[in-house]
């Protein structure tokens, strides 16, 4: 005997859809699962982790401060510190004063001997001791220093060419004759064993010549007259009557 069990197809579709029921029901308790784990890990890390190390890190700074505060000579060490700071500004600000050797080694005639030499570094205010054992030489040098003048290439807000090297330049015990003879003699300049005459020069030397970036005989040049020349030859249009010792 044959028995054939027919499920209707009411029931068939009622299985379909509890079957289906199942899975959905599964992944969203799966999906929740995740979701909550992933909540938790975000609070623990937030809220218990960070706020952890934060409040160690700011034990740890209260701990320095309260270290550093209770250093002794603390302001001393901060102003050492401020100070060190501002040095490379101090530095180039400062004035290149090795230049002033070159300079005069440049400018000096022969029969020329440069004693004391007090500079300004700030305002050019120069003064020099001379010595020389005639008046001819001394006169040289002197008509050197009137005309040189100085030449300053690839430096912005420093550049010039053939400015004067000195304003206001006068001289003390230069035209005292009394030192011909060869004896012994003192002026307002000092006082020379014979056969010797000395004087002093005054004058502003360009403050442009000593900056930090300036350096002598390489962008900073200074041109001497090439003889004993006088103011009316140098005014003379077209003559050049100067020299640079770094072109001789």
């Amino acid at each position: 005997m044959i028995q054939l069990n027919l499920v209707p197809d009411v029931k068939v579709e009622f299985i379909k859809a509890r079957r289906s029921y199942r899975i959905v029901l599964f992944s969203s308790i799966i999906a929740s699962l995740v979701a909550l784990t992933g909540l938790t890990i975000y609070y623990v890390t937030v809220d218990v982790i960070q706020r952890h190390t934060l409040n160690t890190n700011i034990s740890k700074i209260q701990a320095q401060s309260d270290k550093i505060s209770s250093s002794p000579n603390l302001n001393k060490i901060v102003t050492v510190q401020k100070s060190l700071e501002s040095l490379p500004g101090l530095y180039a600000a400062s004035p290149r004063a090795s230049n002033l050797l070159t300079y005069l080694v440049d400018m000096a005639s022969t029969g020329i001997a440069i004693g004391k030499v007090d500079m300004d570094y700030k305002t050019g205010k120069l003064t020099m001791t001379v010595e020389t054992d005639n008046l001819t030489d001394g006169n040289v040098f002197y008509n050197q220093l009137q005309y040189a003048t100085y030449t300053i290439a690839g430096i912005p807000n420093l550049v010039t060419n053939k400015t004067p090297v000195f304003t206001g330049l006068t001289s003390k015990g230069l035209d005292d004759t009394s030192y011909a003879d060869g004896s012994s003699s003192s002026s307002s300049a000092g006082s020379c064993s014979k056969p010797l005459i000395c004087f002093t020069i005054d004058g502003t030397m360009a403050t442009a010549l000593f900056a930090q970036d300036v350096i002598a005989n390489t962008n900073g040049i200074i041109a001497v007259p090439n003889e004993n020349v006088t103011h009316s030859v140098c005014s003379q249009p077209k003559t050049d009557c100067f020299v640079s010792k770094v072109q001789q």
